[in-house]
C-alpha cells in the first residue's frame, strides 16, 4: 500500500514537471528565495546528482517517501496549493483565467492490533476560478469511493458526487485493497532494484541545458532549473524522436525570460517534505491555417505556483455528503440537472 501511494506521488511529480504553472515573483538561488528554503548557489556535481538519484529512487521503491507506521498505525497526508494565472491571446481575442485552490488529503491505516486492516481516506479543498472578471467558487471533498463537489454558491442546492471509478476513466481507478496491512508488510522488506546510469543522465542534462542544485544540510533539497533554451531543445528532441519533419517557423517559441524551477525536499529518512513547481512562462504557438499560406499564432503566458507538502493534520468532511446527487443518476432523474437545484 505504501508503494501504491508512492506511485501516486510519482504521478504528481511527473505532473509537476510538465504542468504549465508559473511564479509571480522572481526567485533567486539563495536560501531566502526558493520554495523549499535550500541553498542553491552552486550547481551540483556528478557525485551529488548520483546520490540524489539513488536517494529518490530508494525512497519511492521502498515506500519510505510516505513514512513509516507508529504504534501499529500508519498515517500519511498531503497539502496541495495552486495559484495560477493564465492568459491566452489569439488575433483580437484575449482570455484570462485565474485559479486559486487548496486541498488537504489524509490517509490512515491500522496495521496491527485492534482494527487491523481498517483504513480512513479523507480529502477536502476549495477552489476559485476567475475567467474574464467572473469568479466561480466551490468546495470539493473525497472519501474512499467518491469525489463530492459543492457548487451551491453558484446555484442553490447544487451538490454533486462522482465515483472515483467513473472519474478515473471508467474503472481504471485502483481502489485501496482490503488486505492493505498484509500488502504493506510484504512490501516493507522490498529492496531497490536497478540503477540509473549517471553518465547518461548527466549527458541528458547537458544536452537540454538543464541545471541541478543540491542542498544536503537538512535532509535532501533539490532544485531543477530549465530556461528558454532548455524548452526549445526539449521541443526539438521530441520532434526528432517522433521522426517528424516540422519547419522551424511552425515550432513553438518561448520568451527569453522563461524559467521553470522544480523543487523536491525529503527528510533524512527519505520521507516527503515538499515538492512543487515555480515558473515564469511565455510561449508563442504557431497554428497552421488551411485557408492561408501564413500561420496564425496563439500567445500563452502563465504565472503562479503549484506546491505539494506533507500534511500531518486531520481532515473534516461535511455531515451531509450522503445527500449529494450522483452525476450518473442525473440523466434518469426527473428534471435532470435542474432538479438538483430545486
Amino acid at each position: 500500500m505504501k508503494k501504491f501511494l508512492a506511485v501516486l506521488l510519482g504521478i504528481l511529480l511527473v505532473f509537476s514537471l510538465t504542468a504549465m504553472a508559473a511564479c509571480k515573483e522572481d526567485k533567486d538561488s539563495g536560501e531566502s528565495g526558493n520554495m523549499v528554503g535550500g541553498n542553491f548557489t552552486q550547481e551540483a556535481t556528478e557525485e551529488e546528482i548520483s546520490e540524489v538519484l539513488n536517494t529518490v529512487q530508494s525512497a519511492f521503491e521502498s515506500g519510505s517517501i510516505v513514512g513509516e507506521p507508529v504504534d501499529g498505525k500508519w498515517n500519511f497526508g498531503l497539502e496541495m496549493n495552486a495559484d495560477l494565472d493564465l492568459t491566452v491571446a489569439a488575433e483580437d481575442t484575449t482570455e484570462s483565467i485565474a485559479l486559486k485552490s487548496d486541498y488537504q488529503f489524509s490517509y490512515g491505516l491500522v496495521e496491527e492490533g485492534v482494527g487491523a486492516g481498517s483504513r480512513l481516506v479523507k480529502g477536502a479543498g476549495a477552489a476559485a476560478l476567475t475567467a474574464n472578471g467572473e469568479t466561480i467558487s466551490f468546495d470539493f471533498y473525497n472519501d474512499e469511493s467518491y469525489v463530492y463537489i459543492d457548487m451551491s454558491t453558484v446555484q442553490t442546492g447544487m451538490k454533486l458526487k462522482i465515483s472515483l471509478d467513473s472519474l478515473m476513466s471508467g474503472g481504471s481507478y485502483v481502489p485501496v485493497p482490503d488486505d492493505a496491512a498484509e500488502v504493506m508488510a510484504a512490501e516493507s522488506s522490498g529492496e531497490v532494484t536497478g540503477t540509473i546510469d549517471v553518465s547518461e543522465f548527466m549527458d541528458m542534462l547537458d544536452q537540454l541545458s538543464i541545471k541541478v542544485y543540491v542542498d544536503t544540510s537538512d535532509g535532501l533539497k533539490v532544485k531543477v532549473s530549465a530556461t528558454q533554451e532548455s524548452l526549445e531543445k526539449i521541443v526539438a528532441l521530441i520532434v526528432a524522436e517522433a521522426g517528424g519533419s516540422v519547419s522551424e517557423e511552425m515550432l513553438p517559441s518561448f520568451e527569453t525570460d522563461t524559467k521553470i524551477d522544480f523543487y523536491l525536499a525529503l527528510t533524512e529518512d527519505g520521507e516527503l517534505k515538499q515538492m512543487g513547481l515555480d515558473m515564469d512562462f511565455g510561449m508563442t504557438l504557431p497554428i497552421a491555417d488551411v485557408n492561408s499560406s501564413q500561420a496564425s499564432y496563439i500567445n500563452i503566458s502563465a504565472d503562479g505556483t503549484v506546491s505539494v507538502k506533507a500534511y500531518a493534520g486531520d481532515v473534516t468532511l461535511p455531515s451531509d455528503l450522503g445527500s449529494y446527487m450522483d452525476v450518473e443518476d442525473m440523466g434518469s432523474a426527473p428534471g435532470g440537472l435542474s432538479a438538483v437545484a430545486a
